[in-house]
């Protein structure tokens, strides 16, 4: 997933960063999250936060790892080969909190998140978009971007906003204090669920399916 030496090795200080980033949002993420994440969930690039899931952290920053207070933790290099030290059908979900744009071979790391995950389990993708400085964010960072990309690989996706308090955030730098507008994204991925009759419906599929119906039944 990352093969910069540089990342790695800075990869402490990248954690307070993201820790920082999302600050208030901290909540929001947590609150929402445990709304739609059931059994025992995959936290990647798990960073301070286990947001009050049933989660195994997995982290290279051991800096992160000491102040999160999951009692699962495991440190592993981000490298090209994407080997998750997990085995088949390991757990029910997985989350990921701005890291996406630090995969280097996002086909590969699906292919291998399908092996550690149950058949049919979800996957969330989380990441901020700041939409005064939107010009200058890596593209990879960008949430509809990364929707796009698990859309051409024939994912079922769902991208929803998460209500937070970020629009108030005031981002502090050496220049000088600029208020920011940020949105908080998470982009539900629901994994293939194959038997011998073929493949079921996603649980992704029947909730959007719900909401659908709700929105109909307040607009009658």
């Amino acid at each position: 997933m990352i093969d910069s030496k540089e990342i790695v090795n800075n990869w402490d200080a990248y954690a307070k960063y993201i820790s920082s980033y999302f600050g208030e949002g901290t909540e929001a993420i947590s609150n929402f999250l445990k709304k739609i994440v059931e059994g025992k969930n995959l936290n990647l690039f798990g960073g301070f936060e286990n947001y009050g899931l049933n989660s195994v952290e997995f982290d290279a920053s051991m800096y992160s790892l000491k102040n999160n207070n999951s009692r699962n933790k495991i440190q592993g290099v981000y490298n090209s080969n994407i080997h998750l030290p997990f085995k088949n059908n390991s757990f029910d979900s997985a989350t990921m909190v701005s890291g996406w744009q630090y995969i280097e071979n996002t086909k590969k790391f699906m292919k291998e998140l399908e092996r550690v995950l149950t058949p049919g389990a979800e996957f969330h993708v989380i990441n901020g978009k700041n939409l005064s400085f939107e010009p200058f964010q890596k593209r990879s960072e960008d949430p509809d971007y990364i929707l796009k990309e698990l859309e051409d690989m024939s994912y079922d996706c769902i991208s929803r906003e998460i209500p937070s308090k970020l629009d108030s955030l005031i981002f502090h730098d050496i220049l000088s204090q600029v208020q920011q507008q940020h949105v908080i994204t998470c982009i539900s991925v629901a994994l293939p669920k194959q038997n011998k009759y073929g493949f079921r419906r996603s649980k992704i599929e029947n909730r959007l399916e719900k909401e659908l119906e709700h929105i109909e039944y307040i607009q009658k």
